[in-house]
Formats: structure tokens, sequence, C-alpha cells
């Protein structure tokens, strides 16, 4: 599944969020914004890279952790 929305922040600022299916289509999307981008993994993922850059969340493994 790739998708993307706006979502408003508490800030009142608005971002764009994407759900993307394989690595191969985040590596693409995440090259466009460099340093600007927050990358959001669950511990399984996060490990498929080699390195992480330094705006990260982890979250544990499981379909429990993966809901807004």
């Amino acid at each position: 599944m790739n998708e993307s929305m706006n979502v408003k922040l508490a800030c009142g600022n608005q971002t764009k969020v994407s759900y993307l299916s394989d690595l191969s289509d985040l590596s693409t999307m995440l090259g466009n914004f460099g340093n600007r981008a927050l990358w959001v993994a669950d511990s399984n993922t996060a490990n498929l890279f080699k390195r992480l850059p330094p705006t990260n969340i982890i979250i544990s493994a499981g379909e429990k952790s993966k809901t807004l």
C-alpha cells in the first residue's frame, strides 16, 4: 500500500504523512527530503537499515504498536 495524506499537527501546522509498502519506495521518496524527514519504523524494520537518520522514532514490533 502506497498512500499519502496531509495531517494537521498539534501546533497547527500541516505535514504530509506517507505509508509505503516496501523499502525501495521508501528510499526513493526520502531521498527527496534529505534531513527534513522523520522516520518512524518498528524494531524489526529498523534493523534492515545500516544507518538511520538522526530524526527517527522506533516503536515496538507488532500490530498493536501501529495504531494512530
